[in-house]
């Protein structure tokens, strides 16, 4: 029998060490308490912010509020569903992800009344009482924790923590809500094993459930992505691009345009999706190039895949998301850009109108996966729909990094972008969405966008010209394609894509520029003292 050649044998022992790595890692992602990581993705709303957020998703599922309860729950129909398991819902939806017992007493009459509101529109929705909402049988079926249960110390220490929960520590916080969990199980009864797997699993709760479907690529696979960016690095040097770096977090791609260019010039911003970062998008990238404008492109680590030295420490929260982008814009002596995102990008364009819009010349949706975010259709495609072994994007889907950031380190309120929200801020938008999406169903998006009276839809076979040129939300379908699958016909997609982000820019020129907020001119005031201005 011939000898096994030495590469053979190194090559598996790197393999075997390289798992064993990542397997440590997985047990240390799947070991960190869920709550701490998403107390620590945003700031916890407050009472104000959350009573206009449940207005507004009751108001845009008026004509179907039970079919939107019950398409959270499990094998259940809404007859199904009883008062507590109503009340568990809501209050992880609505209340940062935590449990009843770690509520204010503020917070509870808000949940209370919230369950009220929407057990009104149920029976008004089917002209009759749900079956299993008696608060007796409820009660019997799963207790409702009683507020006296709780110990004074902890909730006034509880009250005090949210009043200043900007000010405390995540970690602290979640301590203290562990702490009444424990009280809360020692002085309520305990359901049998069979009941409590029961409860658990009634609803999807992707920020409370372990990280779902992870798997370890071979090392080769990874070596092969890790080439891919070598590819991607030298190929943008080629065109001009220049990598730089905001903080230890941040890092973008910045080219300076054409010389010929004005100095009032509008930049684009273009925020990838998850995937392998913005090598996929070279065509969309070399196209955007072609207007001389110059271009930014933010890089996010935590949801390109195979990249296992990336740590959740790397995470943006929202806030930290809109002063990166507004920092970024600042050091090269720009105050405002046309912004365009695909996929999960686009929750980066939530953000940033969301909190910097002063910032934001135009908009650009792709594929958008920030509106309707109260619709579970997402959650369960991305979460808890396992990917096919023989997909093209089952590496991705299961890269470590990428689950960790959409099952722990995400708010969905915050991520979430309302039409109230979007136009209020008067900033012409953009919205290219794939008909036969399967990530996030366009047809939810599509009926969504229609509610306002700006909207206009138009097939983009059918898309005239100068339809940009009007109207603050003009939609384009491009009907047949599923999720990013536009990229595999850039003569058709791409020209309308360019057309879009040039309209904008050209729109926004034609505007008188917006004020900066205090926040944003402290940016670029100490952009300017650093003395990292690039001239142009």
């Amino acid at each position: 029998m011939p000898a096994v050649p030495l590469w053979v044998d190194i090559v598996m022992v790197a393999e075997l060490g390289f798992y064993l790595l990542m397997r440590a890692k997985i047990a240390y992602l799947q070991s960190v308490d869920p709550l701490e990581a998403y107390l620590s993705s945003a700031h916890i709303l407050t009472l104000e912010e959350r009573q206009r957020l449940w207005g507004r998703v009751m108001q845009a599922k008026s004509s179907d509020v039970a079919a939107y309860f019950e398409s959270w729950f499990f094998d259940v129909t809404i007859d199904d569903i009883s008062q507590h398991e109503l009340q568990n819902f809501v209050c992880w939806c609505y209340f940062d992800g935590r449990n009843q017992e770690h509520l204010t007493t503020e917070e509870h009459d808000q949940l209370d009344s919230f369950v009220s509101h929407a057990r009104r529109l149920i029976q008004k929705e089917k002209r009759k009482s749900m079956k299993n909402l008696d608060n007796e049988v409820a009660a019997r079926a799963m207790p409702r924790p009683s507020k006296k249960l709780v110990f004074d110390a902890h909730r006034k220490l509880l009250d005090k923590s949210l009043t200043n929960s900007k000010a405390i520590p995540e970690a602290e916080l979640a301590e203290i809500m562990r702490k009444m969990t424990e009280c809360h199980e020692t002085f309520t009864e305990k359901p049998s094993d069979d009941e409590e797997e029961k409860q658990s699993r009634r609803f999807g709760r992707p920020t409370a459930d372990p990280l779902l479907g992870i798997r370890v690529a071979p090392l080769t696979i990874h070596l092969v992505f890790f080439l891919l960016e070598v590819v991607l690095r030298v190929a943008l040097w080629f065109a001009g691009f220049r990598r730089c770096r905001v903080n230890k977090k941040a890092v973008y791609y910045y080219h300076p345009g054409s010389p010929q260019q004005d100095k009032e010039t509008t930049p684009l911003v273009f925020i990838h999706g998850i995937g392998v970062g913005p090598v996929v998008y070279l065509p969309l990238i070399f196209k955007m190039m072609s207007s001389g404008r110059p271009i930014f492109l933010p890089e996010i680590s935590t949801v390109s895949a195979m990249r296992p030295w990336v740590f959740p420490g790397e995470c943006l929260n929202p806030d930290q998301v809109a002063t990166t982008l507004a920092t970024m814009l600042a050091s090269h002596g720009y105050t405002q850009a046309t912004f365009a995102g695909h996929s999960f990008g686009t929750f980066w364009l939530s953000y940033v109108i969301k909190y910097a819009p002063d910032i934001v010349a135009g908009l650009v949706f792709m594929d958008p996966v920030c509106f309707c975010l109260y619709d579970s259709s997402l959650t369960r495609s991305v979460v808890y729909n396992q990917p096919d072994p023989g997909d093209v994007g089952y590496l991705i889907r299961t890269d470590m990094m990428v689950n960790w950031s959409v099952q722990r380190h995400f708010s969905w309120v915050r991520g979430n972008l309302l039409l109230e929200e979007l136009m209020e801020q008067d900033v012409p938008t953009v919205v290219f969405l794939s008909g036969d999406d399967r990530v996030a169903p366009s047809d939810v998006q599509e009926s969504y966008l229609k509610q306002h009276e700006e909207c206009q839809i138009e097939d983009l076979d059918s898309t005239p010209d100068g339809y940009f040129e009007k109207g603050n939300l003009n939609v384009v379908v491009f009907r047949g394609c599923d999720h990013g699958h536009w990229m595999l016909t850039p003569e058709k997609t791409l020209p309308r894509i360019q057309d879009a982000m040039e309209t904008l820019c050209q729109r926004s020129e034609a505007s008188p520029p917006r004020r900066l907020s205090a926040p944003v001119a402290r940016i670029y005031a100490r952009q300017l003292a650093r003395g990292s201005t690039v001239p142009r």
